[in-house]
């Protein structure tokens, strides 16, 4: 098998990741993605991931709009502005309201799987619950009012709330601010499970040189408590920390503190306002930084970088450079032998199965392989693996070596036990791949088998082999007719599966705005949702033109060009490849 062309694999889940070639490598340089991360004037960051999505909320400048800004994106290169419902400058009005915008947002996800977000509007804090972090979102409290009016403490600036979820699951608020640029205060309080409710009496727990915008972590049981000092508008904005040994201090302030600060060039001027997400055990910080310019309004920008600690503890200061590009190790084709029989190992079996398909009005056929070690008192994941428009239900066994390739990968513990299925994707009464298989009855025998896989062969599998019947637990995949199908068919119904592979899918494939009408819905309810391709395959526009809009649309999938044309040799690897990935 010859190596693929050093694809690098961008994504937050490993089953929701997408393999890129110069695409992004005309939006990064050197795999470096450069800051200001996005086009566009925002501030105050706070950042959720969910479902391999990331959702970026912040400040629209200059200094707040009616609404806060939200950015989707999957590889920190391609965003996507969404509008919510929720908050608004108008919703989120009180008599006890000033005339400021709406600011400085932080969501979080609570145990009882609400989002949350706790935002400022006319310098007062308010909060909203959801079930997605899109909305739509309302009012968390039921008498519509501020969490936390603009008078709660008087002579202090009642914004810029930070939430803390802690390792035991208590949840926590962090708030305040200044008045004219001095005199910074930094309440907490505990919140009971309701997310709106103050378990006890506020604190002032204002740590050293603390102005505005905290934010708290949590690493080997200390608490670090994060802030900005200075003012938001010129170069002495800049981030400090403190540690403590409970969420209300006593505070010392760090070694290192401030860890960013406007640089000697101002290349980073006046950084500040932050927040700090994790990804593959690496912590990154994205904050806002001043954009020059001669208007006596302030812009910022959006920024990240890597957030680091030494051996002691010390958070290390940071030197804005930006941070390699979200990628997982290069995507290697199988090994050479992949597809050859291995003496010594335990083998898989291979059974031909008969089932009569209401759909059609006589008996089929389909091939079954259970993995080594086959048992009925076991329950098993099971693949629906389809052939292409030239081929039945023996077209994958006598040309892609399926039960070798899974029975070698299960000798290396490599795959979650599955049954696969080999189903003759043509469904009418003379199924096989015989004359003119292009001829209209046998094409539209295709979309047919749609009915038939549902209602005839999946119930006849579940019937007669012990495998688990949850959506979760049911994938489906296909090369190029197949492939096609596989697309219609698992996209259209994401109630019966949740894992979807197309390799070198055929010109049957629906175009991908039928495919995909709502882009969000179905990233929720992907698993995995894999798309490959020959570099040489005369189909392979079907598959970029699919890549191309699930991109667009923040869909994570899997997009892998490899060498080849379109034929097992391509198909082989990708089936060793994308079972891998399955029931993870």
């Amino acid at each position: 098998m010859p190596g693929v062309i050093s694809p690098r694999i961008v994504g937050f889940s490993f089953l929701s990741i997408i393999v890129f070639f110069s695409l992004l490598q005309s939006q990064e340089k050197n795999g470096i993605i450069h800051n200001p991360i996005v086009e566009g004037y925002y501030a105050d960051p706070t950042i959720i991931k969910h479902n391999g999505v990331y959702y970026v909320y912040a400040t629209i400048d200059p200094w707040g709009g009616d609404e806060v800004a939200v950015l989707e994106t999957i590889d920190f290169v391609h965003f996507k502005k969404t509008h919510i419902n929720w908050p608004t400058k108008k919703a989120c009005t009180s008599p006890t309201s000033g005339n400021s915008m709406v600011w400085a947002p932080s969501v979080v996800r609570a145990k009882n799987g609400n989002f949350y977000m706790y935002v400022s509007v006319g310098s007062e804090v308010w909060a909203g619950i959801s079930e997605h972090p899109l909305g739509p979102w309302k009012n968390a409290k039921a008498d519509n009012s501020p969490l936390i009016n603009g008078q709660y403490f008087p002579g202090y600036h009642m914004i810029d709330a930070e939430c803390f979820i802690d390792d035991n699951g208590e949840v926590y608020l962090y708030w305040g601010s200044g008045l004219n640029w001095i005199n910074g205060r930094c309440f907490a309080v505990k919140l009971k499970d309701d997310m709106v409710t103050f378990d006890n009496s506020p604190k002032d727990v204002t740590p050293p040189h603390y102005f505005e915008a905290p934010y708290m972590l949590k690493r080997n049981g200390m608490y670090y408590l994060m802030y900005s000092e200075g003012k938001a508008i010129d170069p002495t904005y800049k981030i400090r920390y403190s540690t403590g040994k409970t969420p209300f201090g006593p505070w010392t302030e760090g070694v290192s503190s401030p860890i960013l600060a406007t640089a000697s060039d101002s290349t980073t001027l006046g950084p500040g306002h932050h927040t700090v997400f994790s990804e593959d055990g690496q912590r990154y910080i994205l904050y806002h930084k001043i954009f020059p310019q001669k208007e006596s309004f302030v812009l910022r920008q959006l920024c990240i970088d890597s957030l680091n600690f030494d051996d002691i503890g010390n958070i290390k200061r940071i030197i804005p450079s930006g941070v390699r590009s979200f990628s997982r190790p290069e995507m290697k084709p199988a090994p050479t032998g992949f597809d050859l029989y291995r003496d010594g190992i335990e083998r898989g079996k291979i059974d031909t199965v008969e089932y009569f398909s209401s759909t059609v009005g006589n008996n089929r056929k389909a091939l079954v392989y259970t993995p080594p070690g086959y048992s009925k008192s076991t329950h098993y994941n099971v693949l629906y693996l389809l052939h292409g428009i030239g081929g039945d239900e023996t077209e994958w066994y006598k040309n892609g070596r399926p039960d070798i390739i899974l029975d070698n990968l299960y000798a290396d513990k490599k795959l979650a036990p599955m049954i696969v299925v080999l189903p003759n994707g043509r469904a009418m009464p003379d199924d096989r791949a015989e004359g003119n298989i292009f001829a209209p009855v046998k094409v539209k025998s295709f979309s047919t088998f749609e009915k038939d896989l549902r209602y005839d062969l999946i119930p006849f599998i579940e019937l007669h082999y012990p495998v688990m019947i949850d959506r979760e637990n049911r994938a489906i995949a296909g090369i190029s007719m197949g492939g096609g199908q596989s697309l219609n068919i698992g996209l259209a119904h994401l109630d019966t599966f949740a894992w979807i592979g197309a390799f070198s899918p055929a010109p049957n494939t629906k175009t991908p705005e039928i495919l995909v009408p709502n882009p969000e819905q179905t990233a929720q309810k992907l698993k995995l949702l894999w798309l490959s391709c020959g570099n040489r395959d005369r189909l392979s526009d079907i598959s970029e033109r699919t890549h191309t809009y699930l991109e667009k649309n923040i869909v994570p999938h899997i997009w892998y060009l490899e060498p080849g044309g379109h034929d097992f040799a391509v198909w082989k690897n990708d089936l060793y490849l994308f079972s891998q990935l399955l029931f993870q």
